[in-house]
């Protein structure tokens, strides 16, 4: 009797040490894919990051543009008031033109600002879903 009893207790003690192996297979099975998962998410904020910091740059390029051309613009209309360039035609055309290069540098200014903001919410998103995950 004591023999069947230590066979028994050796069986469960094997069986459970199978179990334990078992799920620490599984354990380290989902472990590898969670650090790979980390890996991708990584890799991707390190992407959005870069692509973040190159759309600042544009935007800081486009402002510096445009405050560049606001000033040039402002200068040059304070010398032809002064001057009374204003009332020629080839002037008014022109001073349309720069007025129309002004607006157009200010909407695509905008339009970076837009997707710099859009990039910044979806790294924000991204990081949210990383820490949900961990």
């Amino acid at each position: 009797a004591a023999e069947q009893l230590a066979s028994a207790a050796a069986e469960r003690s094997q069986s459970t040490s199978q179990d334990a192996q078992r799920q620490m297979a599984t354990l380290s099975t989902h472990l590898r894919h969670s650090q790979a998962e980390l890996a991708v998410v990584k890799q991707r904020l390190e992407q959005a990051d870069a692509q973040q910091a190159e759309r600042n740059a544009q935007v800081q390029r486009l402002q510096a543009m445009m405050d560049n051309e606001t000033r040039r613009s402002a200068e040059e209309l304070r010398t032809r008031e002064h001057h009374h360039a204003l009332y020629n035609d080839g002037e008014q055309r022109r001073m349309q033109t720069m007025a129309e290069e002004l607006m157009r540098v200010q909407g695509q200014l905008e339009a970076v600002k837009r997707e710099a903001e859009a990039a910044r919410n979806a790294t924000g998103l991204e990081m949210q879903r990383l820490h949900a995950k961990l």
